[in-house]
């Protein structure tokens, strides 16, 4: 699971468009209204919940990493990260 700070992430989903407010609008049924701090909150929740559920299936292979602060050699035992020094960013906004 790849997590970001949910601040950050709220941060980026404005300046696409208001994403966050448009997540609200067409999947009430994940965040019911489109307060910065329910969104924020309902980020955390979910990771904590993904993290909750496989630390009770320790048979299951999971992973999680935080693509702001961990470093990439973390994930050479999981997947080839050829000559990376950190992750490749895909659709890079303007802060």
């Amino acid at each position: 699971m790849n997590t970001r700070n949910p601040k950050g992430l709220l941060s980026s989903f404005k300046r696409w468009g208001n994403l966050h407010k448009r997540m609200c609008k067409y999947n009430s049924e994940l965040i019911s209204n489109d307060t910065e701090e329910l969104f924020i909150e309902t980020v955390q929740n979910h990771f904590n919940n993904v993290e909750t559920f496989f630390s009770k299936h320790s048979d299951a292979k999971f992973i999680s990493f935080d693509i702001e602060n961990d470093n990439i050699n973390m994930l050479k035992k999981y997947i080839d990260i050829k000559s990376y020094k950190s992750l490749p960013r895909e659709n890079v906004n303007n802060r």
